[in-house]
């Protein structure tokens, strides 16, 4: 969690007719832009109902290398293989690249909810949860690909969220942590009403992911487009998907206690990437295998 008390997100707003609706499932989000890391992360899914095997034949600036799922990185004429939707590797790009341009490190903070009940008028009510926060060592690889960060696989899972947490800290300029998953029982109790109400609890979420320029969303819908006719079968080439990384979230040891009646509701300039550019791009990232 980032110490910088001013990047907390707004407490949820309880409806007018929450004794109807209930509370939101979630806050409003607070966004909070860091620099980009080590490389950006593209990320090559399977898109053959039949699974993929093949070869990266090449790669070239600003693409610098090709990491396994496994955190593994490679150099061309790397083979790999996977089931259909599974990712295949990640493409890694040069950060002070073009693609780099308007691209950054986003943590997205929100309120969760975990729980809710409807109380009758004049009486208390309270909760035990068995609620969770930080995340598991898979999910550890999986923010690092994310954010585009070098971690020590294979290390133990405190390192690596060592690693990761160093590399969150530098990117947004304040001490960001990402902590080893861990399950307690929390005890919330409110106090009775006059009236029937909705007693809620809710737990911080925070998740990073990479928010894409201009330059980086053309490529990708560039490749997009071919890859399109490959898994048509207008062209020949492996069926494969583009994405940016999808983000991880991090469930935090932060909540909040919140309950409603329908009486008393709660309430720039950017260099753009060349047609050329673009062209050369787009047919290293489809390249048959």
């Amino acid at each position: 969690m980032s110490d910088q008390d001013q990047m907390m997100p707004p407490a949820p707003v309880v409806p007018s007719n929450v004794l109807e609706v209930g509370m939101p499932e979630r806050s409003d989000s607070v966004t909070v832009e860091g620099a980009l890391i080590d490389y950006i992360p593209l990320a090559m899914y399977c898109g053959q109902a039949n699974g993929c095997s093949g070869k990266v034949t090449t790669i070239d600036y600003p693409i610098t290398g090709i990491m396994a799922p496994d955190g593994t990185v490679h150099q061309p004429k790397w083979s790999y293989d996977g089931d259909s939707g599974e990712l295949l590797y990640i493409y890694m790009a040069d950060p002070n690249s073009d693609l780099g341009v308007g691209t950054t490190v986003e943590q997205v903070l929100y309120w969760q909810l975990i729980s809710q009940a409807w109380v009758a008028a004049n009486e208390p009510h309270s909760k035990s949860i068995a609620v969770t926060s930080g995340i598991s060592e898979s999910e550890t690889q999986s923010m690092s690909f994310s954010v585009g960060a070098n971690i020590g696989f294979g290390a133990s899972t405190s390192k690596m969220n060592g690693d990761l947490s160093a590399s969150l800290t530098k990117s947004f300029s304040t001490t960001v942590t990402i902590s080893e998953s861990t399950t307690v029982t929390e005890n919330f109790s409110f106090a009775a009403a006059a009236t029937q109400q909705v007693c809620a609890v809710y737990q911080l979420m925070q998740a990073f992911q990479i928010s894409p320029g201009p330059n980086l969303l053309q490529a990708v819908a560039s490749v997009r487009t071919t890859q399109a006719l490959f898994c048509s079968g207008k062209l020949i080439g492996p069926c494969h998907t583009l994405e940016v990384v999808m983000p991880v979230t991090c469930p935090e040891a932060g909540y909040m206690q919140l309950s409603g009646t329908d009486t008393s509701p709660q309430a720039k300039t950017v260099n753009i990437m060349s047609p050329d550019e673009l062209k050369r791009l787009t047919e290293m990232l489809t390249a048959p295998c």
